[in-house]
This record gives C-alpha cells, sequence and structure tokens, in this order.
C-alpha cells in the first residue's frame, strides 16, 4: 500500500516525509504497532484546537471523529533542508495543498484489482463482516474519493502493482515527467467502484 510506497521515497535523499498530526490513537499495522513522532504526532483534541486557532496548520480534516493535520512548522523543517515534501492525506487536504501551492503533485495510488484490495482488507480487519461499520465507511469514503480523484485533472492516478514501478511512476510524477492518468488505471478505477456498490449492498443488507 502507500505505507510502502513512502518507505521507498524516504530512502531517496531528496524527499522528506510530512509527519502530521492526529488526534486518533496509536494503532497496530500488521503486528507493528504505530510510534509517535514516526508515524503521526499524536495528540490531544485539546492540543490539536489549540492549534486550529493560531493557525499553526496548513490544512486540517475531521475524519471519523478524530482531527488530521500538517503543520506550518514540518513544511518550514523540510523547506529548511531544501528537500521534496510529501505526505499521504485524504483527497480534500491535498486540495487544500493545491489551493495553497497549485504547482504541487497529487497522486492517487490505487490497488492493482479489486480481489487485491479486499485482501488488504482482509488483513487489517480479518472477517469483513464482522466490522461492517467500519468496512462501510471505510467503503463509502473510498468511493467518494475514487470519483473525485478521476474526475480531477490535477491528480495524477497510478496502479500500484508492481512495487519497483509503483515507485519509478510515482518518481516520475513527483519530478514533473508524468503528468497523466493512464487509461489502464481508468480501468481499474471502474472496477474497483462497482466492487464497492457490491460490497456495501452485501455488508448493509
Amino acid at each position: 500500500g502507500k505505507d510502502t510506497i513512502v518507505s521507498a521515497l524516504k530512502l531517496q535523499p531528496e524527499f522528506h516525509r510530512i509527519i502530521s498530526h492526529t488526534t486518533r490513537p496509536p494503532r497496530e499495522n500488521f503486528g507493528v504497532m504505530e510510534v509517535n513522532d514516526e508515524a503521526y504526532h499524536f495528540i490531544t483534541h485539546d492540543e490539536a484546537g489549540a492549534m486550529v486557532r493560531p493557525h499553526e496548520f496548513v490544512e486540517a480534516k475531521y475524519v471519523h471523529g478524530n482531527v488530521y493535520g500538517t503543520s506550518v512548522a514540518e513544511f518550514q523543517k523540510i523547506a529548511d533542508k531544501q528537500q521534496i515534501a510529501m505526505t499521504d492525506i485524504d483527497i480534500q487536504g491535498v486540495k487544500e495543498y493545491l489551493a495553497i501551492k497549485p504547482d504541487t503533485h497529487a497522486i492517487f495510488l490505487l490497488p492493482p484489482s479489486a480481489s487485491e484490495w479486499e485482501n488488504r482488507l482482509i488483513k487489517r480487519y480479518g472477517i469483513l463482516e464482522n466490522h461492517r461499520e467500519d468496512i462501510i465507511k471505510r467503503l463509502t469514503t473510498a468511493r467518494y474519493e475514487l470519483n473525485d480523484a478521476m474526475r480531477d485533472e490535477r491528480f495524477v492516478v497510478v496502479v500500484n502493482d508492481d512495487l519497483e514501478q509503483t515507485i519509478l511512476r510515482v518518481l516520475g510524477v513527483a519530478k514533473g515527467d508524468i503528468d497523466h492518468t493512464s487509461d489502464m488505471a481508468q480501468s481499474i478505477s471502474d472496477e474497483l467502484l462497482a466492487y464497492i456498490e457490491q460490497k456495501i449492498s452485501t455488508l448493509d443488507a
């Protein structure tokens, strides 16, 4: 997924990952617990409110009951090092970046197929039917974001099929060498949207 891509890009000397702030608690991913100031800066709702009021966030969103935001200080730290800032945030956060800095390179990653995406969901949640509410919420968000990214020409949609090739494509977008979404990405997008509709209908029955 995107975490693997971000980890690989962090090895490139010109890139530096922005660490976002969030009020959600650390969680376990594939047996590994998230570490504060590495995965996110984990903060309380009161701390988030104190940062919002004096405009210490470049962008901040309330998602599924929690605040996610990127601080001005994070950008300044990366600018001081003369590196390329990268982050993985939701589509609304990306649009806020684009409004502030229109030459931002926006990349939307897709799994190679609906079946592979379902496998990734099962790895995270186990039996999907045991987490109906969470899965429906996640799929509903994915449907909105996927439709939005495919309609917005500022996004380059990249299929995450082969890790090495995906990293090369992402590097190409980040450096301005690739500026369009492939026909394959459009086809997989249609497949994913059909899967989402079917899965929501099944889980909501």
